[in-house]
């Protein structure tokens, strides 16, 4: 029987627990942290068709090596990172890799590329424009600004939230949504 050791943090764990013992619990001795052995040895225990790469999410930080891969999304970088500072995106290796076409003539017309890279299109011309020329300037304050002012002007409160779902008491129960009579929603305060 093969044993399939867990990855963590890039790190593989022994399934042969040291002899060494450390400490008391309960009464008895408890064996201390399995060795850590190297990547060949952790494949060789693996099952047949097992892999041990670990997921990594594709997201902003991560489109040059997307773009790497697939030479066809060179010519939309500018487009998904400026976008993807207003649409914060993770996307699946499988997705980018195995289900966009990227063969296609218009690969931004492909209906994977369009579910997972936000674009510039998905804003409105004046929002567009104010990012553009936020980028332009080179000043990241005033980005992160521009970016927080866009969010903010896309309302992420639809349908009146924060108005119609606040309590209905005198007092100001800042951070509490009430939408039904016996449900509360609690939005604490980072900090």
């Amino acid at each position: 029987m093969k044993f399939i050791a867990p990855l963590v943090a890039g790190l593989s764990f022994s399934p042969d627990l040291s002899s060494k013992k450390t400490g008391l619990k309960n009464g008895k001795e408890s064996p201390t942290r399995a060795s850590y052995q190297s990547e060949t040895q952790l494949v060789e225990m693996m099952p047949d068709g097992v892999t041990t790469d670990r997921y990594k999410a594709i997201s902003l930080q991560s489109l040059d090596k997307v773009a790497a891969a697939h030479p066809q999304l060179e010519e939309h970088l500018y487009d998904v990172k400026l976008a993807g500072m207003v649409f914060p995106f993770k996307a699946s290796p499988y997705y980018v890799d195995e289900l966009i076409d990227w063969e296609a003539d218009d690969v931004k017309q492909d209906p994977f590329y369009k579910l997972i890279f936000p674009t510039l299109d998905m804003l409105e011309d004046h929002h567009r424009e104010i990012l553009e020329k936020a980028h332009a300037a080179g000043d990241p304050v005033a980005l992160i600004k521009t970016v927080a002012q866009i969010r903010e002007d896309l309302n992420p409160h639809p349908a009146g939230q924060k108005e119609l779902n606040a309590p209905k008491e005198d007092d100001d129960l800042t951070g509490v949504q009430h939408k039904y009579s016996e449900t509360v929603l609690v939005f604490p305060a980072a900090g």
